[in-house]
């Protein structure tokens, strides 16, 4: 992901005239998205968590209200 942004960046020097702002601006944009694309599968973890933590909590006061109510 990181070599195409590169390889723009020097063929837009030699055939569309980019300049160093151009060329940095390119650069930090495709880092950006270098980076967006390695956490996306962390939302998706963090997600499944929450959701397996909430189902927990649901059992524990299930079971909380049954042992209340025996004795």
């Amino acid at each position: 992901m990181i070599v195409v942004p590169n390889v723009v960046c020097v063929a837009g020097v030699f055939l569309f005239g980019f300049g160093i702002g151009t060329s940095v601006v390119t650069n930090n944009v495709s880092a950006l998205a270098a980076l967006a694309n390695g956490l996306w599968p962390m939302k998706r973890v963090a997600q499944i968590e929450m959701e397996r933590r909430k189902k927990m909590e649901l059992e524990l006061r299930r079971e909380e209200k049954l042992s209340l109510q025996h004795i």
